[in-house]
């Protein structure tokens, strides 16, 4: 285990202009695990909130993955370790320790690396980070073939989802909860109006590998293009499975039309509601703050907790929200599904894009369900 005493971290991050604080623990050896003293924790907490340097996040190198936090990640762990040292443990997994729910899980998918990524504090385990996110990078050598690869979550019980990959191939992936990851082969996605290093790459990618919003056959994403109400309840109908559902006799719902089951499923259990007179509105445009209420809307149906809310008062524009909208966009901000445009602006009443639905239908995911 690599011991991350106080005074290492002092003399990294005196470092003139050092945005990102890289901390190796192999120095002394192999290390697949990190021990921080309460005193260090600390240290690193203040580093980040402080405004005296620029330092934005934290690497830390171990044998098996290179952990990056920031400061949002740091302050929840702070909070949540409660004073005590901390226990960063990032042990490789292989295919044969996976359980037989998990190998079925995976299917045919050759598992080329994997990872047990688990942090403790106080005799307590710590695997969220309350709407932060913690980026893992596996080191692996990749298929001699130039096969595709994704990193998957991988739960006990069998259950697995894509994890939220940084580029178009790669194992380096961002989660909001700690878990199994493993590296295995996957079918290989290409758009090609999604540009490498665009900030919606990564979720449309996971959009499109995880089945809920799909290209348009042609080979392009279309992350400019809005999103209507329809396309908005087929997608979260597709995160739920594409369930049944009775028809809930809108009369501008066509039975046949390709949207018609997830507006039904959308309606029943009160996702998305019609806008009156028996009408569902189909083909409008979404708005951002819209966007924010239907999602609002499915993690309540889901169960989901939605007590992790902030206030709208670092947007200039926050007064243009209307007042139905406010508490789901609290939630969406606070959960850090919605960021901003930048400047102070919200723009609850733009248009949402597909590659703005895209991050935050990952990000719910990731907060939620990975």
């Amino acid at each position: 285990m690599g011991a991350l005493p106080a005074q290492e971290i002092s003399e990294a991050a005196a470092t003139p202009g050092v945005t990102t604080l890289s901390l190796d623990l192999t120095t002394g050896g192999a290390a697949d695990s990190a021990l921080l003293p309460a005193e260090s924790l600390k240290l690193l907490t203040d580093t980040l909130e402080s405004v005296e340097n620029d330092i934005a996040e934290v690497e830390l190198k171990l044998s098996s993955a290179e952990l990056v936090l920031d400061e949002n990640v740091l302050s929840s762990i702070s909070e949540q370790a409660g004073g005590a040292e901390m226990t960063m443990a990032a042990k490789p997994i292989s295919a044969g320790d996976l359980s037989d729910g998990q190998r079925e899980a995976l299917g045919g998918r050759t598992v080329f690396a994997g990872l047990a990524l688990r942090f403790s504090a106080g005799g307590n385990e710590i695997s969220s980070f309350k709407g932060g996110r913690l980026t893992v990078n596996i080191p692996f050598t990749a298929p001699a073939d130039g096969g595709a690869f994704s990193v998957f979550y991988v739960a006990d019980g069998g259950a697995f989802r894509h994890a939220t990959s940084i580029g178009k191939d790669g194992a380096s992936f961002r989660v909001a909860h700690l878990s199994d990851f493993v590296v295995a082969s996957d079918e290989s996605v290409t758009f090609y109006d999604v540009v490498d290093g665009a900030w919606y790459s990564d979720v449309a990618y996971f959009a499109a590998r995880s089945g809920f919003m799909m290209g348009d056959g042609t080979g392009s994403f279309a992350p400019a293009e809005t999103v209507s109400r329809a396309m908005l309840a087929q997608i979260l109908y597709n995160m739920e499975g594409a369930p049944d559902a009775a028809s809930a006799g809108f009369t501008d719902v066509d039975d046949a039309a390709w949207y018609a089951a997830a507006v039904n499923w959308a309606a029943e259990n009160g996702v998305i509601s019609g806008v009156g007179g028996q009408r569902f509105d189909p083909l409008t445009e979404v708005t951002r703050e819209q966007a924010a209420q239907m999602l609002y809307n499915y993690a309540k149906y889901k169960g989901n907790s939605l007590d992790n809310s902030k206030p709208l008062t670092a947007f200039t524009d926050a007064g243009t929200s209307s007042g139905w909208a406010q508490e789901a966009l609290s939630w969406a901000v606070g959960e850090k599904l919605i960021s901003g445009k930048g400047g102070g602006i919200l723009a609850p009443l733009a248009s949402a894009t597909r590659a703005e639905i895209a991050k935050i239908m990952t990000y719910y995911l990731e907060s939620y369900e990975l």
